[in-house]
């Protein structure tokens, strides 16, 4: 390799390095400030939802008494297909996208993990065969949000994945 072309390089992996070690400090201030946060323990249990992901849905929500169902988080939080409604004729689009742009964006990216597990993975399944990968992911982090809701809701958490007793 090039003299210039290995002085890049090494460029690059210092740079990875004291990135990794300043995500390392944030991972620990994120753990720190959430260790005793019972929201976040209640989501935890949720597949695909992790500590990052966890945090962010508390930071965006926050109150989830505000919200008299899962679907008006859902719309909250921009997840629900907009609509043209005239007589009898009702047309559904794409995702209003109102909202947090950054839970949305999380529990997308959740979704992707959280198709390993074999109910979740199943509803994707069937979603992606009729529509496709892209709107079965959106429906899925919709899904993830529903469960969302009522693990932050009840104080055992959501019933179909409970929060561990302490």
């Amino acid at each position: 390799m090039p003299a210039s072309a290995r002085g890049r390089l090494d460029a690059g992996l210092r740079l990875i390095d004291a990135i990794t070690v300043e995500v390392t400090h944030a991972d620990a201030d994120l753990r720190a400030c959430f260790a005793g946060d019972q929201r976040v323990r209640r989501l935890l249990p949720i597949p695909g939802i992790g500590l990052v992901t966890a945090a962010t849905v508390v930071a965006e929500v926050w109150d989830v008494q505000r919200f008299p169902s899962p679907e008006r988080l859902c719309s909250w939080a921009g997840l629900t297909p907009g609509e043209r409604t005239s007589d009898a004729h009702t047309r559904r689009g794409h995702i209003t996208k109102q909202g947090s742009r950054w839970l949305r964006w999380m529990l997308v990216e959740a979704a992707t993990t959280a198709v390993r597990d074999s109910e979740l993975g199943r509803f994707a399944g069937q979603i992606t065969k009729r529509r496709g990968p892209k709107i079965a992911r959106v429906a899925l982090a919709r899904r993830l949000l529903t469960l969302c809701y009522y693990a932050l809701r009840d104080k055992d958490g959501c019933r179909a994945y409970p929060a561990p007793a302490r």
